[in-house]
C-alpha cells in the first residue's frame, strides 16, 4: 500500500505539472495551418492551379519565417510574391489572425496530383501581459487534386490552357520582294492570361527549298500584379533566301485550350508569299588609275597588290558561295547539342537567370526536336536537385533576383544531361541489335 501511495503522489505530480504547461500563461499559441487548391475541380493539363498555404493563431499573430522548397511530380511550381496577405478570421468565438502564401501550379501531365506536406517555420506574436515571439516547426497539410485532358484534345502536343490568348507576327522588313541572299526575320509575340511564358511550346521552324532557317533564342517575360498572371514568350527566326523564284513562309497555327468557352481554339498565323529575284552581278567601278612612273613601287609591292586586288575580286565573285559555306559551317557547330549545354553552363555561372533560362530552352529544343518542356525533362532526368534549381530560377525570373546563383543550377543540369546521354547510348544500343532468329 506504501508503494501505491508513492506511485499515486508521483503521477498527481506530473499531471499537475502537465496542466500548468496549459494554462494561460504558456507562451505557446494555438496555431492553424490550411492547404487548399483552386479550383478545386475541373483542371486541365496545362492550367493555373493556385496553391494555398494559411496559418493562423488564436489570441496573436502568425506569420511563416520560412516555408521549404518542395515539388510536385507532374506540375510546375512558380512563386511570385515575397510577402504574405494578411488573414483575420473567427472560429468558435476566439479570434484568429495570420498569413496566406499562394504558390501557381501548372501541371503537365493527367491523373491525380499530390502535393506533399511542407516543413515551414511559424513566428507567433502576442500582445497584452503575454507579449512576447515564440516560433514553431511544423508540417502543412497534404493536399491533392485532379487533372485532366480536355475533351478533343488528344492529338495536341504540350497543350496550354487558359481564358485568353493572343498571338502576333510582325514581318522585318514589311516587303514581299527579295534578292539572292538577303534575309527575312519574322518575330511572333504570344501572350496569355493566368499562365506563365515558359508554359508556352516552343514553335517549330521547318527547313524548306531555297531558304536557309536560323530560329532565335526564345525570350519570356511574366508579369504578376495582385493576383493577376500575364505570360509573354517572344520566338525569332530568320529566312534567307539562297535561291530565286517563288517563296511561301508557311502559318503557324496554336492550339490552346480555351477556360472562357471551353473549348479548344486555334489562332493561326497567316503565311507570306515572296518573290525571291536574282542578286545582282558585281561590277568593278572606281577612278581610272593614275600612271605611274616604272622606279616608283617595287616589284614585289606590285605583285601583291595586284595578287589582292585578285583576291578581292575572286571574293566578290564567290561571296554568296562563302557566305553559306560559313553559315552552314557555324550552323552546324551551333547544332551540336555539347556546344548549346556549354552556352547554357556559361550563362548559369555567370548568375545572369534570364540568359541562363534562354540557352537552357535552346539547349532542350536542340535535343528534342524543338518541343522541350522544361519541367518533364527535370522530372525524368532531374530528380529533387535539378527541381529545385529551376524552381528557383523560375523565382528569379520574375523577381528580377540580383542575388541569383546559378552554380547549383549547372551542376544539377550537368547530372541531367549524363543521365540523359545514358538513356540515349541505351536507346542507340537497343536500336543497333541484331534481329535474333529471324
Amino acid at each position: 500500500m506504501r508503494y501505491l501511495s508513492c506511485l499515486g503522489l508521483i503521477l498527481f505530480i506530473i499531471f499537475s505539472g502537465a496542466a500548468a504547461g496549459q494554462s494561460a500563461d504558456d507562451p505557446e499559441t494555438p496555431v492553424k495551418l490550411r492547404t487548399a487548391v483552386k479550383p478545386k475541380e475541373n483542371i486541365f493539363i496545362g492550367q493555373q492551379v493556385i496553391l494555398e498555404v494559411d496559418v493562423l493563431a488564436a489570441g496573436g499573430w502568425a506569420q511563416f519565417k520560412r516555408i521549404d522548397d518542395f515539388s510536385v511530380a507532374g506540375a510546375q511550381i512558380m512563386r511570385y510574391e515575397s510577402q504574405g496577405t494578411r488573414l483575420s478570421e473567427t472560429h468558435d468565438g476566439e479570434d484568429y489572425s495570420g498569413q496566406r502564401y499562394q504558390f501557381f501550379l501548372f501541371p503537365a501531365r493527367q491523373g491525380t496530383l499530390h502535393v506533399p506536406s511542407i516543413p515551414v517555420e511559424v513566428e507567433v506574436t502576442r500582445w497584452g501581459a503575454n507579449a512576447g515571439k515564440t516560433s514553431q516547426q511544423l508540417l502543412t497539410p497534404e493536399a491533392t487534386f485532379q487533372v485532366s485532358m480536355p475533351p478533343g484534345t488528344e492529338h495536341v502536343a504540350g497543350l496550354i490552357s487558359t481564358p485568353q490568348l493572343t498571338a502576333t507576327q510582325k514581318w522585318d522588313p514589311d516587303t514581299a520582294e527579295f534578292k539572292v541572299g538577303e534575309a527575312l526575320k519574322r518575330t511572333i509575340v504570344q501572350k496569355g492570361r493566368d499562365i506563365s511564358g515558359m508554359a508556352f511550346t516552343p514553335l517549330k521552324f521547318d527547313s524548306m527549298d531555297g531558304v536557309s532557317v536560323y530560329p532565335a533564342e526564345a525570350r519570356v517575360d511574366d508579369q504578376y500584379n495582385r493576383g493577376t498572371l500575364n505570360g509573354q514568350r517572344v520566338e525569332a527566326v530568320t529566312y534567307v533566301f539562297t535561291a530565286q523564284g517563288t517563296v511561301e513562309l508557311p502559318e503557324i497555327t496554336i492550339a490552346w485550350w480555351d477556360l472562357s468557352h471551353n473549348k479548344l481554339q486555334q489562332t493561326v498565323l497567316p503565311a507570306l508569299e515572296l518573290n525571291i529575284s536574282p542578286a545582282p552581278q558585281g561590277q568593278a567601278t572606281g577612278a581610272p588609275a593614275t600612271k605611274a612612273r616604272p622606279h616608283a613601287l617595287a616589284p614585289g609591292l606590285i605583285f601583291s597588290l595586284v595578287l589582292l586586288g585578285a583576291l578581292g575580286v575572286a571574293a566578290w565573285y564567290f561571296r554568296h558561295p562563302l557566305g553559306r559555306f560559313w553559315t552552314n559551317r557555324r550552323q552546324a557547330r551551333q547544332a551540336r547539342e555539347d556546344y548549346q549545354f556549354r552556352r547554357f553552363t556559361r550563362a548559369a555561372e555567370s548568375n545572369d537567370p534570364r540568359a541562363a533560362f534562354n540557352r537552357l530552352m535552346a539547349w532542350l529544343d536542340q535535343i528534342q526536336g524543338g518541343t522541350a518542356r522544361l519541367d518533364i525533362f527535370v522530372e525524368k532526368y532531374g530528380g529533387p536537385p535539378a527541381k529545385s534549381a529551376t524552381d528557383s530560377l523560375q523565382q528569379a525570373l520574375i523577381a528580377e533576383a540580383g542575388d541569383w546563383s546559378g552554380t547549383a543550377l549547372a551542376q544539377a543540369m550537368g547530372a541531367a544531361r549524363k543521365r540523359w546521354q545514358r538513356d540515349q547510348k541505351i536507346k542507340r544500343r537497343a536500336t543497333s541489335l541484331p534481329v535474333l532468329n529471324p
